[in-house]
């Protein structure tokens, strides 16, 4: 049988046993990897993977008897017995077929995963005609709101403040499911022993690239003028081994980033929005009222005070380096004559 969308999703979520097998397949990878999971959790009970039999898809596809033999040995560690052939394909169709349509009530519940099959798919037509087995697809669809908040809801995330799930949603705008389930991943263990509701702030924190929150500490003394903050932040990152030659090239990057937005026309929150990746909260009001601040020639200035000091860095300059580059910045944050 083939389920549609929200059929396949709420399967996975909760299994018709009427049904003895069930292929998930499609462009989504990751999203099939997500259900299979779901389904296996769901189905194994209190067994875990000790319900779980893993069969290897080349070796089933030579030798079908071996799924036979899977499906019908019996579990010992509650919930139902599962056997799950990742990675399928058209070759498993002939074998499988007098499998499906004579699978018993009590033999293990088979999982198959695939990725994109077309409409003449082998495989895909026969879990789509036998009537005891379904298909499940999983499209590159948008991810929505109710998709977040069930991936919230696996990852025990249930404490959540609305703002902070709309940071969610436009982080998936613009970002593949994969890295919305690793940041959802790293919100969830960043919170674990926190009894406070999951906010902004906390999203904020585990996006990629926030570890470097020292260097953007640096950076935004300078590109908002807070010079007395400057010397304090780097004796802090010298300190923790970071290498001035990287201190510049980041440097660089931020007044590149700057120059692009200052150079590209229109208010400066609009091309902001347009960015990519993305920028949220404090760290896009921050990056709006430097961009304000940071004309087209005051840009191009600091790029050209940035670049002789990395290369006096590089070209022997080295054992200076943290002074050398501290004095630059200074000049950059006084808004020296550039």
């Amino acid at each position: 049988m083939k389920l549609n969308a929200r059929e396949a999703l709420q399967f996975c979520k909760s299994p018709d046993r009427r049904y003895a097998a069930i292929l998930i397949y499609g462009e989504d990878g990751v999203e099939v990897s997500r259900r299979r999971s779901q389904l296996i959790k769901t189905l194994s009970g209190g067994g875990g993977d000790l319900a779980l039999t893993q069969l290897d898809a080349g070796a089933a596809r030579r030798d079908p008897a071996i799924i036979t033999d899977a499906i019908q040995s019996k579990g010992f560690f509650g919930g139902d017995p599962i056997v799950l052939i990742e990675n399928g394909t058209d070759g498993l169709a002939a074998g499988l077929a007098d499998i499906l349509s004579s699978i018993r009530e009590d033999d293990a519940f088979l999982v198959i995963t695939a990725g994109v099959l077309p409409a003449r798919s082998k495989l895909r037509k026969l879990f789509e005609g036998e009537r005891r087995v379904a298909a499940a697809p999983c499209y590159l669809n948008a991810i929505g709101k109710a998709d977040i908040q069930d991936m919230l809801k696996d990852a025990k995330i249930t404490n959540i403040q609305d703002h902070a799930v709309e940071d969610l949603v436009n982080f998936a705008r613009h970002s593949d499911r994969g890295a919305l389930l690793d940041l959802i991943t790293r919100l969830s263990l960043y919170t674990l022993s926190s009894d406070e509701p999951v906010n902004s702030h906390d999203v904020i924190n585990c996006l990629p690239g926030a570890g470097d929150a020292d260097l953007d500490e640096v950076l935004d003394a300078v590109a908002d003028g807070n010079a007395q903050e400057i010397g304090p932040i780097m004796a802090k990152l010298e300190s923790q081994g970071v290498n001035a030659t990287t201190l510049a090239i980041s440097t660089m990057r931020k007044f590149r980033q700057l120059h692009a937005i200052s150079s590209a026309g229109g208010p400066a929150d609009a091309v902001i929005s347009r960015l990519r990746p993305p920028v949220f909260g404090p760290r896009r009001d921050a990056l709006t009222r430097q961009a304000r601040m940071w004309t087209t020639p005051k840009c191009e200035g600091a790029l050209k005070l940035i670049l002789e000091t990395d290369a006096s860095l590089r070209g022997g300059a080295a054992a200076a380096g943290y002074p050398l580059l501290e004095r630059a910045l200074m000049r950059l944050a006084m808004g020296a004559d550039l």
